[in-house]
């Protein structure tokens, strides 16, 4: 009797981790398979979005050297210099990708990344706006630095877009070397000229505060 009891306990105890254990192998599969969608959504992700973060890159690459002119010539009428290089767009919720497969900090810095570039286009008009015509040297320099800094900001993004999907972090390597010096040149450039900048301002506010 005492045996048929432990036979039955047993054969129980059999069945119910059976239960247990088909809904563990389950539950593993089930979390492999949505580990496997995520790394492929965050890959797909990371390819769609940033080739769109390169071309954004390239486009404020392009504004940094716009300095109102064509040819060597003011690039407007009456001598006037005026914008040639329009700034890029960017713009992530046309995409169809889950946003949701990248980390949280990441996924709102490439989000927020059209308001950011919205305000900076705010801010350089109202330069423009109370600037000093026909030539509107300083405004264009502001442009130049403000537009290559949203540059190298949004190249890192797609670096840490790629690093976040386990892609390389650059297509061509040795290009990735040589854009990232250029643009390391290019600001040292313009912070050169910016310090000028500020300089002849220092100057100019001092001989207009001892002429008062």
């Amino acid at each position: 009797m005492e045996a048929a009891t432990g036979s039955a306990v047993v054969g129980a105890v059999a069945a119910i981790s059976g239960v247990v254990l088909g809904q563990c192998i389950g539950a593993i599969k089930d979390w492999v398979t949505v580990r496997t969608n995520r790394e492929k959504d965050a890959a797909y992700l990371a390819i769609l979005v940033g080739g769109h973060l390169e071309r954004f890159v390239d486009g404020c690459w392009a504004v940094s050297f716009d300095d109102g002119t064509a040819e060597g010539r003011p690039a407007g009428e009456q001598g006037f210099h005026q914008i040639t290089v329009q700034a890029p767009t960017f713009e992530p919720m046309t995409f169809d990708v889950d946003w949701k497969s990248l980390p949280s900090k990441l996924m709102f810095e490439i989000l927020h990344l059209p308001y950011k570039a919205d305000g900076l286009a705010v801010e350089i008009d109202r330069h423009f706006e109370y600037g000093d015509w026909p030539e509107y040297y300083d405004e264009f320099a502001v442009r130049q630095y403000k537009y290559l800094s949203l540059a190298i900001y949004a190249a890192d993004l797609v670096r840490r877009l790629r690093r976040a999907a386990d892609l390389p972090l650059e297509i061509d390597a040795t290009a990735g070397r040589e854009r990232a010096s250029r643009m390391a040149e290019r600001l040292a450039f313009l912070n050169e000229r910016q310090s000028e900048r500020e300089t002849r301002m220092q100057q100019r506010q001092a001989k207009q505060e001892a002429g008062a």
